[in-house]
């Protein structure tokens, strides 16, 4: 009997595996992609690279070079690799794009309500599944969250709020 829990267990891995090597993504029975795990994961590696961003350029992407090179950057720090070289940052509306990586500059962001310290990202915000979407208002101010299988701000609560990062420059990390 145990040697068979421990067959089913191996099958339904390499059931796993098999899927997530065909390109399609895992999906259980509830409906809440198996990977959520490493996006939750991704998201918490782009705050802290985010922030590392800031503290070394005293502010955070305020043109298009900039965002460019800090999303080939974030995908390197945060997947541990080298992007492909032919891969190029596209646009997709006031958004640059790189991989799962979104950004762009809007200081109107800073309007979003905060609710018991967390910000309440409009429901209208909707992004390809597992995009990592980062708006800095191009000074000093920069948030991120994560859009899980149905495009929405990923929550992990019950629904409380959204996983998000949030980040402001200090004087102290701008001198």
């Amino acid at each position: 009997m145990r040697r068979i829990s421990k067959i089913n267990t191996a099958l339904a891995c390499l059931g796993l595996l098999a899927a997530s090597l065909s390109g399609l993504p895992a999906y259980c029975q509830s409906g809440v992609d198996l990977g959520q795990g490493d996006l939750i994961r991704q998201l918490r590696e782009a705050g802290n690279v985010m922030k590392e961003y800031g503290s070394t350029h005293d502010h955070y992407p305020n043109t298009t070079d900039e965002m460019d090179s800090c999303l080939k950057n974030l995908y390197s720090k945060v997947n541990m690799t080298d992007p492909d070289t032919t891969v190029q940052v596209s646009s997709n509306g006031k958004y640059r794009t790189f991989y799962q990586f979104a950004m762009a500059i809007d200081p109107s962001y800073k309007s979003v309500p905060i609710v018991n310290g967390v910000p309440q990202v409009p429901s209208s915000m909707n992004m390809p599944a597992n995009t990592i979407v980062i708006m800095s208002d191009g000074a000093d101010e920069i948030a991120g969250w994560a859009a899980g299988i149905d495009g929405k701000p990923i929550s992990v609560d019950q629904g409380k709020g959204p996983m998000y990062f949030y980040n402001k420059l200090t004087t102290k990390e701008k001198n």
